[in-house]
């Protein structure tokens, strides 16, 4: 009898640590949805003045790395081009491809070689050549030995001129205001340092487009709720750091400062948060990551069920390396509670619920509704989504809700599970032509 009264005092106190977690998610929500709202007025009177806003807008420099797409470059291309802009320059950072990718841009672009000389000194792979297009003069070509994705950045920021720089992923379908929504936020704070805003998953990266299948749904609930819940309120609290590996957009010189993107690294957008934040507190100047909730892309959604979970140990890695930046790095006990002790707490909590079925019937209906609590709080995410822009048709948002209840009793045990996985697991490898480069990845040097 004594070890019943345990078991019950200890499933209560578990579902109870549970409902209290829960509550606060649905705080949370509150305050995000407030600030969803003044972002959305904000944005509607911005409207009005979009002529004048938009010719107060700095010079920006956009980066596109490319390796071995020789069938869609092209198409890369027109979409970087099209992007809204009114002083713009495109840098292609060529990736030593072993396809005919130069050799298509060379005849589709009409590249011609030109004398263009390096403003910084990043260390990158050897750069081979720089070319210019003769149909479109503000586009430049930057031919170089592999490297990476980061290296292919630090060397289009040696040869970048400009005071803002975006860092473009090819296989991102941008929206075609998103550099213009994402620079507002360096014309509104002086202390802006990088600007991130809301990559939505979607079959084939097609705009405004749901996910067909459970798999990519359940994906766009996480982001969602990552994005709208997490981010914002970070941003609010001065702590935001997860910059977006699709499209950021930075202060060339604040870059250049920390020392450019560290190859090495499992996660280069993860370190560059922790290498700003540290050059800000060597100079005794505020710094801010801002994190905006305007939809500035769409990326493939998850087709499968491994693909899902490589998203979701890719998530968990980078939250491993923020989390062991060290001590420069704000918001690192929020990135350890989100990761990994509310897994721990949904597991436990699902846990608890055989035992009280089987000594306390009538108290398990009590307890009941918190077990099934977290679906409110995504029921309420799926709110402040739509008080955003690019909004999902009344069908789709109507089966992302039904999705919700399904994934709270089924999904939300197999989400956490995967998360303490990754979390456990060793980060991911280094690309062997990447290690022998000098690593000044501050996500050691901090750490120490």
């Amino acid at each position: 009898m004594r070890a019943e009264t345990l078991i019950l005092l200890g499933a209560g106190a578990v579902l109870g640590i549970h409902t209290l977690a829960v509550g606060a998610d649905c705080f949370r929500c509150l305050r995000a949805m407030d600030r969803l709202q003044r972002h959305a007025w904000r944005l509607k009177s911005l409207r009005h003045l979009s002529i004048l806003d938009e010719a107060s807008l700095p010079p920006l420099t956009v980066l596109l790395p490319v390796r071995n797409q020789a069938d869609d470059v092209m198409e890369l291309v027109r979409r970087m081009t099209a992007l809204k802009y009114p002083s713009v320059e495109y840098l292609i950072i060529h990736d030593g491809s072993d396809d005919q990718t130069l050799r298509i841009l060379q005849d589709q672009l009409g590249l011609h070689p030109v004398p263009r000389f390096p403003v910084a000194e990043l260390h990158t792979q050897p750069v081979k050549g720089v070319y210019q297009s003769e149909d479109i003069p503000k586009l430049w070509v930057i031919d170089k030995e592999s490297g990476g994705r980061a290296d292919c950045f630090n060397a289009g920021l040696n040869f970048c001129q400009t005071p803002l720089v975006a860092m473009l992923a090819p296989e991102l379908r941008a929206a075609d205001n998103a550099l213009i929504q994402a620079s507002r936020p360096f014309l509104e704070h002086t202390h802006t340092w990088a600007v991130s805003g809301r990559i939505r998953p979607a079959p084939a990266g097609e705009p405004r487009a749901l996910p067909p299948d459970r798999w990519g749904r359940i994906q766009t609930l996480l982001i969602q709720r990552n994005e709208l819940l997490d981010a914002v309120l970070d941003t609010a609290g001065g702590c935001f750091s997860r910059l977006s590996p699709e499209l950021s957009m930075f202060r060339r010189n604040s870059l250049v400062e920390a020392g450019g993107f560290a190859p090495s690294s499992p996660d280069p957008m993860a370190d560059m948060a922790a290498r700003l934040y540290r050059v800000a507190r060597l100079e005794g100047d505020f710094m801010q990551l801002v994190f905006i909730p305007d939809t500035l892309g769409w990326r493939a959604s998850a087709e499968s069920r491994e693909e899902l979970k490589q998203a979701i140990e890719t998530s968990q890695v980078r939250a491993k390396l923020l989390q062991r930046s060290g001590r420069l790095l704000p918001g690192r006990a929020l990135i350890m509670l989100r990761s990994l002790w509310l897994p721990m707490l949904h597991l436990c909590a699902l846990s608890c619920v055989l035992p009280l079925a089987l000594l306390a019937p009538l108290t398990l209906l009590g307890w009941l509704p918190a077990v099934l609590a977290p679906a409110s709080v995504w029921q309420l995410v799926l709110m402040l989504g739509e008080r955003t822009d690019q909004r999902y048709r009344d069908q789709d948002l109507r089966a992302l809700q039904r999705e919700t209840w399904r994934f709270a009793l089924i999904g939300l045990p197999l989400l956490s599970l995967w998360q303490l996985k990754a979390w456990f697991s060793a980060p991911v490898p280094v690309q062997p032509q990447l290690t022998k480069q000098a690593d000044t990845s501050p996500l050691k040097s901090i750490a120490r």
